[in-house]
């Protein structure tokens, strides 16, 4: 994964993922959040980054914390994402029937809202 200047085309970072890993996808830009599917195709992991591209913690999806619509939300269209929120300082996880916040810099759950089973969440200023 690399942070790329937009006006020079040079990369200003560079963060490697794990041996094993399978696929990795951008879930946010700024903050910088990846996703990654190790060992297998089934997204395993969520990884915030800093301003320097070094790993600030991780984000361990287990079958508390799946990710529901897998097929929409690591899409090549990253604005479309429907289970996976990231803003300021947290991450939101959609499930089942609430929202869990995790704080990006531990990678531990912050705060857990209960919500309408199916439905998506959306980012708005």
């Amino acid at each position: 994964m690399d942070k790329v200047d937009p006006r020079t085309g040079e990369a200003q970072w560079t963060y490697r993922v794990a041996r094993g890993v399978k696929d990795v996808y951008l879930v946010s830009a700024s903050p910088a959040v990846i996703a990654v599917a190790a060992g297998d195709y089934v997204v395993t992991d969520l990884i915030s980054l800093d301003e320097r591209g070094e790993r600030r913690a991780t984000i361990r999806l287990d079958r508390d914390h799946q990710v529901l619509d897998r097929d929409r939300t690591f899409s090549a269209v990253v604005a479309s994402c429907g289970a996976i929120v990231v803003g300021g300082d947290r991450l939101y996880l959609s499930e089942e029937d609430h929202i869990v916040a995790f704080d990006l810099a531990t990678g531990r759950p912050a705060e857990k809202f209960d919500a309408p089973a199916g439905g998506e969440m959306h980012p708005f200023a």
